[in-house]
């Protein structure tokens, strides 16, 4: 008998880490037979037009709102929320949610924090989270560096919404999780309540994801990809990282950084004060050919963020097979053996990057050694058929 499961995502249009995972989630449930799916975007936007808004009288007779929509071939309906001004109303449950789900026989959700997971509570039907991070942890950073006199009220709903986060995993039947911090985090919550916590890795299609028949010569360039424009990417650092690498090498490579969003001002006048203006290079909104062409031609890949629930860009360069180097900012710990398949530096070490760098680009042995064993590495445990099998066996588990 067909089953039907709800995916349900916050924003499924935005782009970014989220909707990657959602992405891939729903093609694991299209590719077999006896599920269906059914696609679910929440608001997210303050200003969202489906939302009922405190600011705006004429949404106060309308209500919450559906409206539909396309997203990668698959039709969506995208509901609207009440008061969505405020943070936390956004995450509450709503008639309108309910209804979209009360023909479905499982919800999945992909989300960030696993906060969003109180807009399911009192669903008829168990609940699957799929969450990468904490809310606290995501914000720190840009929490700790709010100014102004919005900063204390960011600041309360940051807190508010980590009061969401237990109740939302006890409610559900399963937590998926993308690293070891985090199961030990769920599975100490959720002990009372019985919810099963379980791995759910994002997977990288490695057919799409693939090395290139030789690997680059040369100094060629560093990648970088991510929504730079997250204050949790650290692009100065990246940058502190490269002007090293830049200044103690006769032919240096090129930084190239890819994304949804540019990494701002303050670092492009920074990259032009240091000479480097036509050493570096920001490609914004590629497809998914451009940038996986980006990754195989890449002869390092640096990911310098302060905090990463997992790291979907630095699977998808490891199975490219470019070598990466990375912070120890959470999921890359886990993913990287330092020193096998990638390197791994502290949180605010740019001298550390920029010599792991450096030695990538100048040691081709070292290079091609470490693209075999990240690609193999990949192969194996990420990949789309591995990691979708996951999210499978909780499915089968949960509806048995």
């Amino acid at each position: 008998m067909t089953k039907t499961i709800a995916l349900v995502v916050p924003a499924l249009e935005n782009t970014g880490g989220v909707t990657s995972v959602a992405r891939f989630v729903m093609r694991t449930i299209l590719d077999r037979t006896d599920y269906r799916l059914k696609l679910v975007s929440l608001a997210t936007a303050m200003r969202d037009p489906d939302s009922l808004l405190i600011t705006d009288p004429r949404s106060w007779f309308r209500g919450v709102r559906t409206s539909k929509g396309v997203f990668h071939g698959q039709p969506f309906t995208h509901v609207g929320a009440r008061f969505a001004e405020i943070e936390t109303q956004r995450l509450r449950p709503r008639a309108e949610l309910m209804a979209e789900l009360s023909d479905v026989d499982l919800v999945q959700l992909v989300c960030g924090s696993p906060s969003w997971g109180a807009a399911l509570i009192g669903c008829k039907v168990p609940v699957c989270i799929q969450a990468a991070t904490l809310i606290a942890v995501e914000r720190k950073k840009r929490d700790a560096e709010l100014v102004g006199r919005s900063a204390p009220w960011k600041r309360l709903m940051t807190r508010a919404v980590t009061r969401l986060e237990t109740p939302a995993m006890r409610h559900a039947a399963c937590v998926q999780v993308e690293n070891g911090w985090m199961f030990d985090h769920a599975s100490k919550v959720t002990e009372v309540a019985g919810t099963h916590v379980t791995y759910g890795y994002p997977g990288v299609d490695v057919e799409v994801f693939h090395p290139a028949p030789e690997r680059p010569q040369g100094p060629g360039y560093i990648l970088a990809v991510g929504r730079m424009a997250d204050p949790r990417k650290n692009v100065m650092l990246l940058l502190d990282a490269y002007t090293k690498v830049h200044s103690e090498m006769a032919n240096p490579p090129r930084l190239v950084i890819a994304g949804a969003s540019g990494p701002g001002d303050e670092f492009m006048e920074a990259v032009r004060a240091r000479g480097l203006a036509d050493r570096v290079e920001v490609h914004l909104k590629l497809d998914q050919p451009e940038l996986a062409a980006l990754f195989r031609g890449a002869r390092a890949f640096a990911l310098t963020s302060t905090e990463e629930g997992f790291g979907v860009t630095l699977i998808e360069a490891m199975a490219s097979g470019t070598p990466p180097v990375s912070t120890r900012s959470g999921g890359p710990d886990e993913i990287i053996a330092d020193g096998e398949d990638g390197f791994l530096a502290g949180l605010d070490d740019a001298e550390t990057i920029a010599a792991r760098l450096r030695t990538l680009v100048d040691d081709d042995a070292l290079n091609a050694r470490m693209s075999r064993a990240a690609r193999a590495k990949v192969e194996a445990r990420y990949s789309t058929d591995v990691a979708g099998q996951a999210f499978l066996d909780s499915y089968a588990r949960i509806l048995e």
